[in-house]
């Protein structure tokens, strides 16, 4: 992975990061990350390094804050997720013969400079992988 790609990974993490601040310290239903941390039995700090984005976060432990914040548990995985889980179902469904710079540049819309290479990046791999599985 080239530096440009860690930055925004990095970029992506802390952004998530905020996200799942924001769901802890909503109004009304306000916790601290030592009752966080408390109710799901994670190590002190642990929250601390997920909210700042130095930590990767579970799948498992995302559906735990999403029970614990008290919102579905899908919507968390697909903001932790996106683009990918809405590129892996476009993907499934498009003809790679079809996939005209036109479309690509139309789903680009939107997306910040590092995103829109990413997003382009993305399909370009899930095309690939598809067409290497239709192969076997």
């Amino acid at each position: 992975m080239n530096q440009k790609s860690r930055d925004f990974e990095r970029k992506r993490r802390i952004d998530f990061g905020r996200y799942l601040r924001d769901l802890r310290e909503r109004p009304g239903k306000k916790k601290t990350q030592i009752e966080v941390e408390g109710h799901l039995d994670i190590k002190s700090g642990c929250l601390s390094l997920i909210e700042s984005g130095d930590r990767l976060v579970s799948d498992g432990l995302l559906v735990e804050l999403a029970k614990e914040y008290d919102v579905p548990p899908d919507g968390v995985l697909r903001e932790r997720y996106w683009p990918q889980l809405f590129l892996l179902s476009l993907v499934a469904i498009i003809d790679p013969k079809q996939l005209s710079r036109e479309l690509i540049e139309e789903l680009e819309k939107g997306f910040e400079e590092a995103e829109r290479r990413d997003f382009t990046r993305y399909i370009a791999v899930l095309l690939h992988r598809r067409g290497r599985v239709k192969q076997h």
